[in-house]
């Protein structure tokens, strides 16, 4: 079982990763368009940026994932508190 201060460090990975992608896709745009700039072959300088972004898209799809795991571990507590507060009354009667 995953505890939530577990989920939240991948999380938190999770984000720094897809900081990262966006900042060497930026790079990557650039990167590209100054190759245009100087009308040179950007084929497979723009290949590197859609796998770049592709790989962002599943980054992020991730972190989504993480993010649910979380409201899920959120609403798992609160159900178990419920089940734990309706036990105590009923003994208590």
């Amino acid at each position: 079982m995953l505890t939530r201060a577990v989920e939240e460090a991948h999380l938190l990975q999770a984000r720094h990763h897809v900081a990262g992608a966006l900042a060497r896709i930026a790079q990557q745009v650039a990167r590209v368009a100054r190759m245009k700039a100087h009308d040179l072959d950007a084929t497979r300088a723009e290949a590197t940026l859609r796998v770049m972004q592709e790989t962002l898209r599943v980054m992020q799809a991730h972190k989504e994932l993480i993010e649910d795991a979380l409201v899920a571990i959120d609403a798992a507590t609160t159900a178990r508190a419920a089940i734990h507060a309706t036990i105590v009354r009923a003994m208590r009667e």
